[in-house]
């Protein structure tokens, strides 16, 4: 699919510098950034490229309303949590799918 850029009213009440969502440590990379494909929810996926579980790991998103764990088909793993922000383990080379509501 091709990309599409939209431009947005400037909001005075936004920072400088906005992140839509964070994940941390640096060591684990960003593959996707989705839409699901059967409901009305957005999927970050991430993996751990070293050899070491990432120990305090946190991904967040700003303003989502609850999120949970889903596998690579997209299928529950957890039940939904209250919240924008998950801490967890990640082990070594493991990647792992997050689920947010917006």
């Amino acid at each position: 699919m091709p990309l599409v850029a939209v431009q947005c009213p400037r909001d005075e009440s936004r920072l400088a510098s906005h992140s839509f969502f964070t994940v941390e440590p640096a060591e684990l990379i960003v593959t996707a950034i989705k839409r699901a494909e059967d409901r009305d929810t957005l999927i970050v996926r991430f993996f751990n490229i070293t050899d070491e579980p990432a120990t305090n790991a946190r991904i967040a998103m700003p303003g989502a309303k609850r999120l949970r764990l889903v596998n690579l088909n997209e299928e529950a793993q957890g039940e939904w949590r209250e919240g924008d922000a998950l801490r967890m383990e990640v082990g070594a080379k493991k990647i792992v799918t997050v689920e947010f509501e917006v």
